[in-house]
């Protein structure tokens, strides 16, 4: 009927926690999918039968408490027709409230046992049905699907996706709505696919600048842009401290002066994670007249350079410089491109 068991990753030895016993089907059989370690320390799983109400080849299941310390399993809860039965593995949300699927059970607008989505608290240990699977509304139906592939995925902006025989769905616990999020066409048979989804969530990315050093002259205005596709929030530090208001992907500096020279990054937050950029060096000078080109020569940066596609002309808005003209040329001296567009 199915076992517990640890392995010892050090010792390579393999203990037999809990067997589920024939002669005991009220305490569950057929454990399902993986463990949840809950909050208290204890491990939290499914059987897809045994329990009270087990009377046929999809129904019953219980979910059951196993302690990893003292090997004592606790049958927690009684799995029925009305939360829904036969059930697959658990996932801890971030509420710290244990979801699933049932298989079977449940019950439509239209008197069909098409599964449902349970919620399970350890604390108070019960259940609520959340989502019963099938058709509803009766003026206007829509179809949640049936025929569930049995796992849920958290992802990261904290809602939960599965997907079952005609598409994926998606629970929002916080507002407590359930709503198909993609529905595959008539021709695409699901029934067999694989049990469990992924979600590809890649944390804020930008484009590295060769250089990192820039050198300003005082008054000068400043803009620097860190280019990023992905992120949702910027924030500009200054020797590793937030600086007010500078909350863009660009960071402006109006006035520019000796007090502003430092080492700045850029720490970008998407849903994901978060990137904190490479060291920008600013370093400004009180310039005077005969060293005017200091400050135009280091207020122009070409990066990368060289380069063989795209790449940023950065300008500082300073008022003696005017762009006149651009020029592109190989690494051989040979002119590619010219631009007298003078803006």
């Amino acid at each position: 009927m199915g076992s517990l068991f640890s392995i010892d990753t050090l010792t390579n030895n393999f203990t037999i926690k809990h067997l589920f016993d024939p002669f005991n089907l009220p305490d569950g059989k057929n454990p399902n999918g993986n463990l949840v370690e809950w909050s208290n320390g204890k491990l939290y799983g499914t059987t897809r039968n045994g329990g009270f109400n087990d009377i046929g080849p999809s129904t019953g299941g219980v979910i059951f408490q196993l302690d990893p310390i003292t090997n004592s399993y606790i049958k927690k809860i009684d799995l029925d027709s009305t939360t829904g039965s036969y059930p697959y593995e658990l996932i801890k949300a971030n509420n710290n409230k244990l979801y699933g699927l049932a298989g079977s059970g449940g019950l439509d607008d239209y008197g069909n046992h098409f599964g449902t989505l349970f919620e399970y608290d350890p604390a108070t240990n019960t259940i609520i049905n959340k989502h019963n699977f099938g058709f509803h509304g009766v003026s206007q139906p829509y179809f949640t699907g049936n025929g569930l592939t049995g796992y849920l995925l958290q992802a990261s902006n904290g809602k939960l996706y599965g997907t079952n025989q005609y598409g994926m769905f998606e629970y929002d616990y916080i507002l407590d709505s359930m709503k198909v999020t993609f529905a595959f066409s008539i021709d695409i048979n699901i029934s067999n696919a694989g049990q469990s989804i992924i979600e590809i969530c890649r944390k804020p990315s930008y484009r590295h600048l060769i250089i990192d050093t820039l050198m300003l002259c005082k008054n000068g205005s400043f803009n620097f842009i860190v280019q990023s596709t992905n992120a949702n929030f910027y924030q500009w530090n200054k020797y590793g401290t937030p600086i007010q208001n500078q909350i863009d992907s660009m960071i402006s500096i109006s006035s520019i002066q000796l007090s502003d020279s430092g080492i700045y990054t850029c720490t970008m937050v998407n849903q994901c994670g978060v990137t904190e950029s490479k060291n920008l060096i600013i370093k400004v000078k009180d310039c005077t007249g005969i060293d005017i080109e200091f400050g135009i020569a280091n207020a122009i940066v070409i990066t990368p350079n060289p380069i063989s596609g795209e790449f940023q002309l950065l300008i500082s808005k300073s008022s003696e410089i005017i762009i006149k003209k651009v020029t592109i040329r190989n690494l051989l001296g040979q002119v590619l491109y010219t631009d007298n567009s003078n803006n």
